[in-house]
């Protein structure tokens, strides 16, 4: 019993790294000029202060000051459609919005340019009821210090230190040794904090420019007390781990392609293999190694800027992603390989001033097959809208 137990109590540790697929901010961005472009300057030719998100080496395009403020939402609209061998059934995740803050401020000073960033990169719930049972909330925050130093006109570094803070929730069924009898559902609240760092690097030959970024894995300790039904002969126990924020790595080019005309590609590998197996302690119960089969997922974007005149910027976007967690993850993990589609507008309301508003509808959808694993077998949908509003200066 008590193995069964730690397997369904432990998933909201590792719910906190599940930033994979179509659900890992589809336009791979922060800001609602990213969105408006589905990502594709996020590496090479990111705007003003919110470069020390993307690639802190882009900071050196500010002349001598710049800030960022916006905010880009995110709705959902999960699905999951149980295999009949399973017992069938259509289950309708409650559709939910959630909100995206952030705001940024660089400083030039002399060839070196430094800057403070906050903003909140992910969130997700997928309430499945108590028809189901599934049920997870995810909520991060970031605090993002950067710098860049200038070598030349053609190269610049920068490198990026932050601080993650991450919170979830978690509900799910738990059955018998046999998997079989539905014992009731356990409750879970886990948060911790992890520390990492970025690297950028940006090379310029017009009408091009190159920008890499490299994020290594990153330990994050997590703590969380998991509560468990009537009968179980356990009513909680305490939880701690250390897990790895994935791996991330980018590439992208930026071309001037005419006067009034920009295109920019990137790609984004990003790794979670470290989370392959993950030791969990309790005060209670005993350690257990959970094998996770967390995967690489593979982000490819591409997005145009048109400047028909000095006022106004017309964006157009899209972007594929493939999925990341295994067959046997839960419904309450929605990951599928998908697609966004986007658009949006820039217009200088006064000198310095900019205005960026972002729109794209995402979509994805995933077949998982009956096997004894996958508890989640069947098909799972995902769509929704992501809108984006932003005012930055520049100096």
């Amino acid at each position: 019993m008590k193995r069964f137990v730690v397997f369904l109590a432990l998933l909201v540790v590792f719910i906190q790294t599940s930033l994979a697929g179509a659900l890992n901010r589809p336009a791979n961005g922060i800001t609602a000029r990213d969105l408006a472009t589905a990502g594709g300057f996020t590496v090479a030719d990111p705007n003003g202060a919110s470069a020390v998100f993307l690639n802190p080496a882009a900071l050196t395009a500010i002349d001598k000051w710049a800030w960022d403020l916006g905010l880009v939402g995110l709705t959902t609209n999960f699905s999951y459609d149980r295999d009949l061998i399973l017992g069938g059934g259509h289950f309708a995740a409650r559709d939910e919005t959630f909100l995206f803050p952030y705001g940024a401020v660089a400083y030039r000073w002399q060839d070196l340019v430094f800057a403070l960033g906050i903003d909140a990169p992910y969130g997700l719930a997928a309430d499945y009821g108590d028809s189901l049972g599934f049920d997870t909330y995810l909520s991060f925050v970031d605090v993002t210090l950067g710098a860049a130093y200038e070598f030349n006109e053609y190269f610049s570094l920068g490198a990026s230190f932050k601080t993650v803070y991450g919170d979830a929730d978690l509900r799910m069924p738990l059955l018998d040794q046999t998997g079989t009898a539905l014992l009731g559902l356990t409750t879970t609240e886990a948060d911790g904090f992890g520390y990492g760092f970025q690297l950028g690097l940006l090379f310029r030959f017009d009408p091009f420019k190159l920008g890499l970024v490299y994020a290594p894995s990153v330990k994050v300790g997590i703590d969380g007390e998991t509560k468990f039904p009537a009968g179980v002969g356990i009513a909680s126990d305490n939880m701690s781990a250390g897990i790895y924020q994935p791996e991330r790595f980018g590439v992208g080019l930026s071309w001037q392609a005419l006067e009034e005309l920009k295109a920019g590609v990137s790609y984004f590998r990003t790794d979670y293999g470290k989370n392959d197996q993950v030791a969990v302690r309790y005060d209670n119960l005993p350690v257990n190694v959970l094998d996770l089969g967390w995967s690489a997922v593979d982000a490819v974007h591409a997005g145009l800027e048109y400047e028909p005149d000095e006022v106004w910027t017309l964006r157009l976007g899209g972007a594929w992603m493939s999925a990341g967690t295994p067959d046997y993850s839960p419904p309450s993990i929605p990951d599928g390989a998908g697609w966004i589609v986007t658009g949006g507008v820039g217009c200088q309301i006064v000198k310095h001033t900019y205005l960026d508003l972002g729109a794209g509808y995402y979509f994805a959808d995933r077949r998982i097959s009956v096997s004894a694993r996958n508890i989640g077998a069947g098909d799972i949908d995902l769509n929704g809208w992501m809108l984006g509003i932003g005012i930055r200066q520049e100096f």
